[in-house]
């Protein structure tokens, strides 16, 4: 779930975005807008979809396990939170998958470092640990209101709840914008002028 002012966010950013990213999405299926779903006609509640198919289905079927877990523990006896994208081994050991994560922050996504992440994964650990010996009644009235706003509160997104776009229509454009981002002013240049007089010899 994710609450109603970043839903909000995005959409204004949507409408926001630059003639540049207005060109990008124009491929299919690239750049959609980030709309979450709304669970219910009449409901404050929103379901974003983060799930991007490079990660596989095995990663996302055992992520959804690790959610249905903790909603069958309950709030009292589970801690479930979201952690950030991060530049791990694993993420950064493909290349093209490394230069899709680190194009994201174009968009607005920011992908941790693994010593950030782990220091604000244990913080929030010790945290939520401390809540759980406290009694605290928070965790156990998102519960009553839905299950799946136990996974709101303090989840790190990294910018995917108010990022413009849907985070699937991310991932191949990311890479693209991750190489453009390496290239030099004068290739830059270059790369426009072979793009514009391709485009011109199209037309002709």
């Amino acid at each position: 779930c994710v609450p109603e002012p970043a839903a909000l966010q995005a959409a204004q950013r949507f409408k926001n975005r630059t003639m540049r990213d207005k060109l990008l999405g124009a491929a299919p299926g690239a750049l959609e807008p980030n709309v979450p779903a709304r669970v219910g006609a009449d409901s404050a509640k929103l379901l974003q979809d983060c799930y991007t198919p490079e990660q596989g289905p095995n990663y996302a079927f055992a992520k959804l396990l690790q959610r249905l877990r903790a909603i069958a523990c309950g709030p009292a006896n589970a801690i479930a939170t979201i952690a950030p994208a991060s530049l791990t081994q694993s993420v950064m050991h493909n290349a093209m998958v490394r230069a899709g994560i680190l194009g994201c922050e174009t968009f607005g996504i920011v992908p941790f470092l693994p010593e950030t992440s782990n220091a604000l994964m244990t913080a929030l650990l010790v945290h939520d640990v401390r809540e759980l010996d406290s009694s605290s009644d928070r965790r156990q009235r998102a519960f009553r209101e839905h299950p799946m706003l136990v996974f709101q509160h303090s989840a790190v997104h990294g910018g995917t709840w108010r990022c413009a776009y849907k985070t699937s229509s991310t991932t191949k454009i990311s890479v693209v914008a991750f190489a453009l981002n390496k290239l030099t002013s004068p290739q830059v240049t270059a790369a426009a002028a072979l793009a514009a007089g391709a485009f011109a010899t199209a037309r002709l």
